[in-house]
């Protein structure tokens, strides 16, 4: 299988500018679809930003915490309210 990024790496590409777009890029798309939290199934407002509860966030279906290697794996992705992601747990404060 694929190897297992350390925690610091997952820090590094938490911060990285190909991280940061590909979110930007995602979340994007899930306005364009208006697509509603992946947790919750509610509708989400995308107008709102953090740290408000109900803004958009990037939701690591599997968490990074569990599957460190899926952190670029956009089949790993949904977007959640900021805070369904918060409650699902299972990974660091989203920095998301």
């Amino acid at each position: 299988g694929a190897i297992r990024p350390s925690a610091k790496q997952i820090n590094t590409i938490r911060h990285s500018g190909p991280y940061k777009r590909a979110r930007v890029d995602f979340l994007a798309q899930c306005q364009f679809a208006n697509k509603p939290c992946g947790i919750c199934h509610e509708e989400i407002d995308y107008r709102l930003r953090e740290p408000h509860p109900y803004s958009p966030t990037l939701d690591h279906i599997k968490s990074v915490l569990d599957a460190p290697e899926l952190i670029m794996e956009r089949n790993n992705w949904q977007v959640a309210h900021r805070d369904c992601n918060v409650r699902k747990g299972s990974d660091e404060a989203p920095l998301d």
